[in-house]
């Protein structure tokens, strides 16, 4: 018997992208037969996910397993940022059911046989286009929007510091007053500014600081009697009371029923006033920290405005002040990758900033690496375009878009000459 072969277990191929550019890709792939059309964020198709996009639209039009040489990469979507990808990507999911679901049989018409009715379900490459349009026409306005509301938020802001900076300016005249008296002066401030303010949202800050600043005082007038107390006891005070209940009870053992009862009402009297005295010297020890009190003239109940300024209740202005960090869409930086840019044309307008490319001409079903385009020379096509304005331009497709972006689109393709030399029919209006 030979010897035993030991197993070579092979790394499989990974072709998703980096986890920091989830969701900045996106891929469209279609069915060459049904003209079907899934999404994917990584290059290569999985069974399962693809799958889950197949919607039932009768009998054999769902399969048990995907055959993906029946499946060609349509354009791959490239964005600035991936929270724009996702937003897209999730837009087009849902914009896909709605186009699977909510279709209408004309008024007047027939419905459909079963078997016409699964194929125009199934046929989304058209409405695929035409969703991809509008879902980046929705993200520029968006992001338009958005950049208005940062700075409009900006200038919101900037007038809250400057408004609650001038009402408490009058209060650095009390910066030499007892730190009692500064509270007790910006307590009265902050009421009178929840009285006159309108927003709720401020009131509910308000509210709160005001209850924090009214235990801060009562804190600080317990702290002003320790001090008066351990005063009076380091002047020897605690001594005499401590003598004087000696004499008492000296007294009390050679009175009457009725005096006794008054002199051991003044004893407790004096013993609670010596522990309250002999309690404050323990505290007064232990420092001011230990008793907690932390106010100054600086701290964030004298100006709530630090905490949370003059914001909205609601609306997109408060959303903007309280989430500096989302990311804007933009449409610099948008690249849309085409197997065949004429499928372009499903769309009636794009925004002029969108850059479309052909990507090489690969039947698989990985779609290239967006950042590695790289056509050959032999699959490069001349298309003779008749612009908006009738002047015809020669389009490179392997190059940027330059007349794509002065005519908005590709509008109307005479003819196109492909490598070979024939001339083809002409294409689609």
């Amino acid at each position: 018997m030979g010897p035993r072969r030991i197993p070579i277990i092979k790394t499989p191929k990974v072709y998703g992208l980096k986890n920091a550019d989830h969701g900045r890709y996106i891929f469209i792939y279609n069915n060459v037969k049904t003209n079907q059309v899934v999404y994917s964020l990584d290059r290569a198709l999985k069974n399962s996910s693809v799958l889950k996009q197949l919607p039932y639209a009768g009998k054999k039009t769902v399969p048990r397993a995907v055959r993906k040489d029946m499946w060609r990469t349509m354009a791959t979507i490239t964005f600035p940022s991936a929270p724009q990808g996702l937003t897209a990507y999730r837009l087009l999911r849902e914009f896909r059911i709605l186009h699977e679901t909510r279709w209408r049989i004309a008024e007047g018409e027939k419905p459909l046989p079963r078997k016409l009715r699964a194929r125009k379900i199934m046929n989304q490459k058209a409405n695929t286009v035409a969703d991809l349009a509008a879902v980046l026409q929705k993200q520029k306005v968006e992001g338009e929007k958005m950049v208005r509301m940062s700075e409009i938020s900006a200038e919101t802001v900037d007038e809250a510091w400057l408004r609650e900076h001038d009402k408490h300016s009058s209060l650095e005249a009390l910066q030499d007053s007892k730190p009692i008296d500064r509270m007790k002066a910006v307590l009265s401030s902050l009421k009178k500014q929840q009285d006159t303010t309108k927003s709720r949202g401020d009131k509910e800050v308000l509210t709160v600081c005001i209850k924090r600043l009214a235990t801060e005082i009562r804190k600080q007038k317990m702290w002003d009697k320790m001090e008066k107390l351990a005063q009076r006891a380091d002047e020897g005070q605690l001594q005499r009371l401590k003598e004087r209940t000696k004499a008492l009870r000296g007294k009390q053992s050679n009175s009457d029923e009725e005096e006794k009862a008054k002199i051991e009402t003044l004893i407790r009297r004096i013993h609670g006033y010596v522990n309250d005295m002999a309690r404050a010297q323990k505290v007064l020890a232990g420092g001011r920290e230990r008793f907690n009190i932390t106010w100054n003239q600086n701290d964030k109940y004298s100006n709530p405005i630090e905490k949370a300024p003059s914001l909205p209740k609601y609306g997109p202005i408060r959303k903007a002040i309280l989430n500096p960090d989302k990311v804007s869409f933009t449409m610099d930086g948008v690249r849309i990758q085409w197997a065949d840019i004429l499928d372009a044309e499903y769309a009636a307008a794009w925004p002029e900033e969108i850059h479309h490319e052909q990507i090489k001409n690969d039947l698989r079903h990985i779609a290239p690496v967006p950042e590695k385009n790289e056509i050959p020379d032999c699959l490069k096509r001349t298309l003779k375009m008749e612009v908006d304005t009738g002047a015809e331009t020669e389009y490179d497709e392997a190059g940027s878009s330059e007349s794509l972006k002065a005519s908005g689109l590709i509008s109307r393709v005479k003819s196109w000459i492909p490598f070979g030399g024939q001339t083809q029919p002409q294409a689609r209006a």
